[in-house]
């Protein structure tokens, strides 16, 4: 009878060392007892938003309330984007890659622990969720290796971002890898958390396509302002915010002095 227990033990610790054959890697029963839960967030404490721009891994231009807000997604951190560099990161532009497919254009739900807090420079932090599936977007850079957790994250969900963190480190994936682009897993995040076989990009939008730069594309706004102008208008101002025209003529008017709508 022990020999029997003890050949059933090294049996099941050795599949455990090898991958599943339908994908993923095997893990112990314990271990995926183990995985964190993710609950949605509470509706009277998040707000509904439009994703109008992706600045960078981390960094989005959020159309919320009627209002334009830059927002730092709260629990991951990626390799910094320098846009005026000669030759970014390779890390920085697969993570805003990742990002502008996952997110550009579509709706998301934003959680802030500190609802309206804003930082030195005006930003605004929280947890972004992409509807209608529910993603859990700052896990899903981190369980992907695009980015590791923020030093701000916090309850309730910096626990399950650090587990996956430390799967993503043992697995090798990503910035825990060689200095290559991340490889997309094919194992879902688990069994608590909303997956997609891939991010998808917007309906408008090609895989690997970035939004359009084009300077007749963009126009900008301010956060008490009415109108959206040009960027050499008088009233843009230094703390304008660059959106594109398409969005902007849904919540704002054009400037009768610059005269944006005019190209």
């Amino acid at each position: 009878m022990a020999i029997t227990t003890l050949l059933a033990t090294a049996i099941s610790a050795a599949l455990a060392m090898y991958p599943n054959p339908e994908g993923g890697q095997r893990s112990s029963p314990a271990r995926n007892g183990d995985v964190p839960e993710v609950t949605r967030p509470d509706p009277e404490r998040s707000g509904g938003a439009n994703v109008i721009e992706v600045i960078d891994g981390d960094s989005l231009v959020l159309l919320l309330d009627g209002q334009i807000y830059r927002f730092e997604v709260l629990g991951a951190d990626t390799p910094e984007w320098v846009e005026k560099a000669e030759v970014p990161s390779p890390e920085s532009v697969e993570a805003k890659r990742f990002l502008t497919r996952m997110l550009y254009g579509e709706q998301v739900t934003v959680f802030e622990p500190v609802p309206g807090a804003t930082d030195a420079i005006g930003r605004r932090r929280g947890y972004i969720f992409r509807e209608p599936d529910g993603l859990f977007v700052d896990l899903e850079i981190v369980r992907q290796g695009y980015g590791k957790v923020s030093t701000r994250a916090a309850a309730p969900y910096e626990r399950v971002l650090r587990w996956y963190e430390q799967r993503a480190r043992e697995l090798g994936r990503g910035v825990w890898g060689r200095p290559e682009s991340p490889e997309i897993a094919a194992e879902p995040a688990g069994p608590e958390i909303p997956t997609t076989p891939e991010p998808q990009p917007a309906e408008d939008m090609k895989p690997h396509e970035t939004p359009p730069k084009s300077a007749e594309s963009w126009v900008w706004v301010t956060k008490s302002g009415s109108k959206y102008h040009r960027e050499s208008c008088q009233h843009a101002g230094s703390t304008s915010t660059r959106i594109l025209r398409v969005d902007a003529e849904k919540t704002y008017q054009p400037c009768r002095v610059c005269r944006p709508d005019e190209d």
